[in-house]
């Protein structure tokens, strides 16, 4: 019996679980769709090599024949903006429906945005894509100061890049230890150590509370009043899982979607896989 599957999220956990399909069955028909405009790529790599040459093409999770090769539909800037689980079927961004018979969630996180003001000021980045890598590696230029919000592990390897390449950086954490959620305080330690030697300034236990500026950033102001100049915002301030699409249904979230040790949510035939 073969069934229609369909993905919603062409990230990582969506295409590992298209591939694991394949591998047991040939004939179901699989959709993918995906809200960006680009096939499905590596998005660990966006902060790893921030300034390699971060093409489409060499950041791919599987070459583009491999979807018509392996009769997989895949769909890109087509975003999913419904479920109906009554009917078992799916609304996209253009209004068609499509019905299913078994239903995978793996629409991803997206950055948090800090309650900074001023965040929306033009020179303020954030990195979750690949347009959003593009946009860093054009718009900062060496020489330029940068302050980046956020010493987790995808700010770290941000700051990382842009001081190898000539851009002066400094971190501001709110809590006291870079990596909080990775490192013990001995641990963290080494690592500030480290980074500091490399000229990457850190500041912990502050916030930003400000971005300065008319329409372009001059400038942060922190939780102690210090002003501190820069050219350009980087935020780093962790994910939020993609949930809101499914608020108004009976799939049970909490702070992500809840499922079993099988992957299967509350909802018969409804599955949830990665950030999500």
């Amino acid at each position: 019996m073969t069934n229609r599957i369909i993905i919603i999220g062409n990230g990582i956990a969506g295409i590992t679980a298209v591939k694991a399909i394949r591998e047991v069955d040939k004939e179901s028909e699989v959709f993918i769709f995906g809200e960006e405009k680009f096939y499905p790529y590596n998005r660990i790599k966006l902060s790893k090599n921030l300034f390699d040459e971060l093409s489409e093409d060499n950041t791919l999770l599987l070459k583009k024949s491999w979807y018509e090769e392996n009769k997989v539909n895949i769909y890109v800037s087509k975003k999913v903006t419904k479920i109906n689980i009554e009917n078992k079927e799916v609304v996209l961004c253009d209004k068609s429906i499509l019905k299913y018979d078994k239903l995978l969630l793996a629409n991803g996180a997206r950055n948090n945005k800090p309650p900074v003001e001023g965040i929306e000021k033009v020179g303020v980045f954030n990195l979750r894509t690949l347009q959003d890598a593009w946009d860093i590696k054009s718009k900062i230029k060496k020489g330029e100061n940068v302050i980046n919000i956020g010493g987790g592990i995808q700010g770290l390897e941000t700051a990382w890049n842009l001081n190898q390449h000539g851009i002066n950086v400094s971190i501001v954490e709110i809590q006291s230890r870079l990596m909080p959620n990775q490192l013990d305080k001995r641990a963290s330690k080494i690592l500030q150590d480290s980074v500091e030697k490399f000229g990457i300034n850190i500041y912990l236990n502050t916030r930003v509370n400000k971005i300065a500026g008319n329409n372009e950033v001059q400038g942060v102001v922190t939780s102690s009043d210090e002003f501190m100049p820069c050219n350009k915002v980087i935020y780093s301030a962790g994910i939020k899982p993609n949930i809101e699409m499914f608020e108004d249904t009976p799939i049970k979230c909490e702070k992500g979607i809840v499922i079993n040790e099988k992957m299967e949510t509350n909802i018969a035939d409804i599955y949830a896989a990665g950030d999500v």
